[in-house]
């Protein structure tokens, strides 16, 4: 009798076997929605935005050009379609960002279905540990591009379900979707590179492990159509930019490579950099972020697969390499960058992915039925840990744009009992910086931070932030140049602390505030 040969999974078939999923798992599915939603109800509810986004409604094109310069084309398209109306909506944008988030962990769901000898209420917490990765609030607290960023992980986390399945075979015209999905994903956010291979093992290790007999060739050829895709993804994304930039006469700038350090550093000062980076992030167990979470679950992982090896005297290389894959995809940020594990934002999803492939590596291998229930609330415990660690970043951010906020009020107030309210024929310049920091916040890498003390690099400092920021609200306070700025540092010798008088000084056209020594 002849072996029925299944047809290669089509577009149509795969999104037909997606929505079957979903209606299949109604309860479920609106369970991702609705922690998600809870999850970050708080900075949904709650009116603020945060670096850079003063810069969209002060200087929206401005912004919108420098997005083109560093590769971003998709990115300013969707931001443009999104700027009818108020240039900027937290309110919208923020919600928008949190669906679509909710909408990649339904997809992660449905990666998760093939996973075998697992309930589905175990896998249903894996999405949980997804969504509720404090790694994601660095994004949506960026507030202008939360939106579009997140559906660019949702379109990169179609593009995995549309490449399918690593043992069915596929049809070209779904490989060429998923292709098309990744060029939407990295024109958004280039850096989601990391996210579609972090997906990709992801789906390849649920395969090894409900294969236990997957041979390592077998293995090697399940990754060929992955890479086929990412090969495409890149190639039309990498041609679409240089056409972008060549037809709208923009220059591409070094913003996204100058932080990087290979080539100009010795490698003994590169190498002890990285280690110490390591060391501070992936071996210490401390908030908000947790990164070492990736090393404890990789030394359980390597540990339970040695253990299943001896048990069941056969080596299952596809899963150890599988397990050490992803955890390295986990360092990219910090071999790339060299000196810094890179702004956390960029983290999303790859951070999130592989925290769920190697916790779902540990649970599996712990295959003893009557552990199930304790794996659970392990894996529940761990939910509520991230999610509160969510929450904490939220609050610091609320309570950070409040303090922001009543700093620009005050400065007003001052300079409108000085006689000034016209405020567009006067320059400012701030010399210091202030960091709104109380029991009540933790710091993140962006969160945390605000207008009042970002930019220390910038020949003005803090000013262009608080400048913008203040514009942002209505007053339209010129921007100082850096000759300016040197002026104001030398009146600021002799100046108090603002908000004393004597921290606010008028020279003619010129205010200079002091809010620091």
């Amino acid at each position: 009798m002849k072996k029925k040969i299944e047809s290669p999974m089509g577009i149509r078939t795969t999104l037909q076997s997606l929505w079957q999923f979903v209606v299949a798992n109604k309860g479920p599915v609106a369970l991702i929605y609705a922690l998600t939603w809870v999850l970050y109800a708080p900075i949904i509810t709650n009116f603020n935005y945060s670096i850079d986004s003063e810069v969209l409604v002060s200087k929206p094109h401005h912004l919108l050009y420098s997005w083109l310069g560093i590769g971003c084309f998709g990115l300013v398209a969707l931001k443009k379609l999104a700027m009818v109306g108020l240039t900027m909506n937290p309110y919208f944008t923020n919600t928008m960002a949190v669906l679509f988030l909710a909408s990649a962990g339904v997809l992660v769901f449905y990666l998760l279905a093939a996973l075998p000898k697992m309930g589905r209420w175990l896998k249903l917490l894996l999405v949980g540990v997804f969504v509720a990765s404090p790694v994601h609030v660095e994004q949506v607290a960026f507030t202008l591009q939360a939106a579009q960023f997140f559906f660019a992980v949702a379109c990169l986390t179609l593009a995995v379900v549309l490449v399918g399945q690593p043992n069915r075979k596929t049809s070209w015209p779904a490989l060429a979707l998923a292709a098309v999905a990744l060029v939407v994903s990295f024109s958004v956010y280039p850096s989601l590179a990391t996210g579609y291979v972090a997906l990709a093992i992801l789906v390849n290790q649920v395969a090894a492990l409900a294969h236990a007999t997957m041979r390592l060739s077998v293995w090697f050829k399940a990754y060929l159509k992955y890479i086929l895709v990412f090969g495409v993804g890149v190639l039309g994304y990498k041609l679409l930019d240089q056409l972008a930039m060549h037809m709208l006469g923009v220059q591409a700038d070094d913003y996204v490579t100058k932080g990087i350090v290979w080539g100009k550093l010795p490698l003994a000062q590169i190498w002890q950099a990285i280690t110490t980076q390591f060391s501070q992030h992936y071996l210490a167990l401390q908030a908000p972020f947790a990164l070492a979470w990736l090393t404890y679950l990789l030394g359980l992982s390597v540990g339970l697969w040695l253990l299943a090896a001896v048990r069941q005297r056969r080596l299952r290389l596809p899963l150890l390499l599988n397990t050490l894959s992803a955890y390295l995809v986990s360092l990219a940020l910090l071999v790339v960058m060299g000196t810094s594990i890179g702004p956390v934002r960029s983290m999303t999803p790859t951070v999130p992915v592989v925290l769920v492939t190697l916790l779902m590596t540990s649970m599996a291998l712990l295959n003893w039925r009557r552990a199930q229930p304790l794996i659970g609330v392990v894996v529940a415990a761990l939910l509520v840990f991230l999610g509160k660690n969510t929450m904490d970043l939220e609050q610091t951010e609320i309570l950070t744009y409040q303090a922001a906020d009543r700093t620009a009020d005050l400065l007003v107030q001052k300079v409108a009992e000085r006689g000034i309210t016209d405020y567009g024929h006067y320059t400012l310049s701030v010399v210091g910086g202030k960091l709104f920091a109380s029991p009540l916040t933790t710091m993140g890498d962006v969160v945390g931070h605000s207008f009042w003390d970002w930019d220390s690099s910038s020949p003005v400092k803090s000013t262009g932030r608080i400048t913008g920021f203040l514009r942002s609200k209505g007053y339209p306070f010129q921007e100082s140049s850096a000759a300016t700025y040197q002026q104001a540092l030398q009146t600021a010798t002799h100046m108090g602390v603002f908000p004393a008088a004597s921290g606010l000084r008028i020279q003619g056209h010129h205010i200079i505030v002091k809010l620091s020594q």
